[in-house]
C-alpha cells in the first residue's frame, strides 16, 4: 500500500504524482524527483486557489509561490525548507544531465510525505492521517514497474505539463470575459475559500508536521 494513500480521498491530483514518484524512488531516481516536484507544485497551487490568507506573488513560478511571505507565515519555516528542497532536486532532475542519486529520490519522498501530511491534516474535511504515521524509506517499492525514463522523456513530460497549465489558465481567462460568468465564478471562489477556512480552523495539526 502506498505511503501516500491518505492523499487520495480529497487530493487525488497530488496523490497521482506522489504515487508515481513513490513507485520510481528506488528504481528511477530522476523520475521520482520529477514527479515529487509535480506533486508539490500541484499541492501549493491548490493552496493558493483555496486559502484566502495567501497572496499570489507577481510571478507565479513555484519558486515565487514558495518564497511568498504569506506562504511562509502559513506553512512555517520547516515546511518552506522542505518545499524548497523538493523543488531544487526536482529541477535538477529535469535540467541536469548528471546522474540523480537514489538518496536524492528518498529525500524528495521523505520531504513530500511531510508536506502531504500537513496538507491533509490541515485542510481535509474527512478522515485525517494518524498522528503516529511516519515515512519509511524501507517501505518504498523495490521492484521497477517500468523502464527508467530518460532525461529527454522527462523534459518532454515537463513541457506537456506546462502546456496543460497554460491552456487551463487561458480557458479560465476566456471564461472571465463574460461579466455574469466572472461574478458567478468569483462568488463560487469565495464560497469555497470560506469552506476551506472553516475546515482549516477546525483541524489541528500536530507539532511534528509544522
Amino acid at each position: 500500500m502506498s505511503q501516500f494513500a491518505f492523499l487520495a480521498p480529497e487530493f487525488a491530483a497530488v496523490h497521482d504524482h506522489a504515487r508515481k514518484a513513490e513507485a520510481a524512488a528506488l528504481s528511477d531516481p530522476r523520475a521520482a524527483c520529477f514527479y515529487g516536484r509535480l506533486a508539490l507544485e500541484t499541492a501549493i497551487k491548490w493552496l493558493y486557489a483555496h486559502d484566502r490568507t495567501l497572496k499570489k506573488p507577481y510571478e507565479e513560478t513555484l519558486a515565487a509561490l514558495i518564497h511568498e511571505p504569506s506562504f511562509r507565515a502559513l506553512a512555517g519555516d520547516g515546511l518552506v525548507t522542505k518545499a524548497k528542497l523538493i523543488k531544487d532536486l526536482g529541477n535538477r532532475a529535469v535540467h541536469d544531465t548528471r546522474p540523480v542519486s537514489g538518496q536524492s529520490a528518498v529525500t524528495v519522498m521523505r520531504e513530500l510525505f511531510h508536506v502531504s501530511y500537513w496538507l491533509v491534516h490541515t485542510y481535509a474535511k474527512g478522515e485525517k492521517p494518524a498522528a503516529a504515521l511516519t515515512f519509511s524509506a524501507d517501505a518504498l517499492p523495490r521492484t521497477a514497474q517500468v523502464d527508467p525514463l530518460k532525461l529527454g522523456q522527462l523534459q518532454e513530460a515537463a513541457r506537456r505539463y506546462m502546456e496543460q497549465v497554460e491552456a487551463r489558465q487561458k480557458a479560465e481567462a476566456e471564461a472571465l470575459k463574460s461579466e455574469d460568468a466572472r461574478a458567478e465564478l468569483e462568488a463560487e471562489i469565495r464560497r469555497l475559500q470560506a469552506e476551506v477556512a472553516a475546515t482549516k480552523a477546525a483541524n489541528q495539526c500536530p507539532a511534528r508536521c509544522a
